[in-house]
């Protein structure tokens, strides 16, 4: 899987001087959403948390950013699911 990434090279793109490590760029990853999600709390926005019902693997993704067609799928159920369920799409009878 590692092989598959293409991002988090250091220096520029076209002649890297080295790689962050997978591990370091999920951390920084997962520190990204969780200050996302932080903001979305303090100004009051609605926010679904697609890392944390998404699986981080090559059943998903193609390489580290690029959702394959199986990932586009369980996106779009998990966020209809979501968005189905509040409203106005969920109605006063459910």
């Amino acid at each position: 899987e590692e092989g598959l990434l293409w991002f988090g090279h250091v220096g520029p793109h076209y002649a890297p001087i080295g790689f962050i490590s997978a591990a370091n760029m999920e951390f920084a990853l997962n520190e990204y959403n969780l200050r996302l999600l932080d903001t979305c709390r303090i100004a009051n926005l609605e926010c679904f948390d697609l890392s944390a019902v998404i699986r981080k693997d090559v059943s998903v993704f193609y390489d580290d950013v690029h959702l394959n067609e199986n990932g586009a799928r369980n996106v779009a159920d998990a966020l209809s699911g979501y968005l189905l369920g509040k409203p106005p799409f969920l109605s006063p009878d459910n």
